[in-house]
């Protein structure tokens, strides 16, 4: 019996620390063997806390500024409703050209400014990939001449909540404890 609450605490435990470990955070870095560069860009904040805009990026050198759409399955740039993340590349400073970049995950939520200036200023679309995940399979593979953006964004409903697996340990919790004083 002490077994089974041992083994409902250490469930509990596991569960709670899902709640706390980070998401890999989004960088980019020069590419080793050439010109360009690679970006990971990951829905999570500069704490790797799970988020609908990512840390800003610096790129470090400089490419054109716009934006990158990410269209779910059937989407299209007109119909906003379908724009699953946007990656916007801007500039800091008078250079004219980009050298941060941010990961904007709306969902098709965007305001009717942001769509505005999305459809009035360079871009890019590319469809989601529906086995793509939140940390190790890219949604989205990008080479744009001899840069390579790998955005990882899970598709919705695909990555549980933390309140969904805390519950699941809780409930396990329960289970332990019920059968230790039956």
């Amino acid at each position: 019996m002490k077994n089974n609450l041992r083994w409902g605490f250490a469930l509990l435990g596991m569960c709670a620390a899902g709640l706390v470990s980070a998401l890999p955070i989004s960088s980019c870095a020069p590419n080793a063997t050439g010109p360009g560069l690679t970006c990971n860009i990951y829905e999570s904040d500069a704490n790797g806390t799970p988020s609908e805009v990512s840390n800003v990026v610096s790129i470090g050198s400089s490419v054109a500024w716009g934006f990158i759409v990410v269209l779910d399955a059937g989407g299209s740039l007109a119909n906003s409703s379908t724009w699953s993340d946007v990656v916007e590349i801007f500039q800091i400073g008078t250079t004219g050209s980009g050298n941060t970049l941010q990961l904007l995950s709306g969902d098709g939520s965007y305001g009717a400014s942001f769509i505005a200036m999305v459809l009035s200023s360079p871009n890019a679309t590319i469809f989601e990939n529906p086995l793509g995940t939140a940390t190790t399979n890219p949604s989205v593979y990008i080479a744009s001449g001899p840069n390579t953006y790998n955005i990882y964004s899970a598709p919705a409903g695909t990555v549980p909540e933390p309140a969904t697996i805390l519950l699941l340990g809780v409930g396990m919790l329960a289970i332990s404890l019920r059968r230790k004083l039956s």
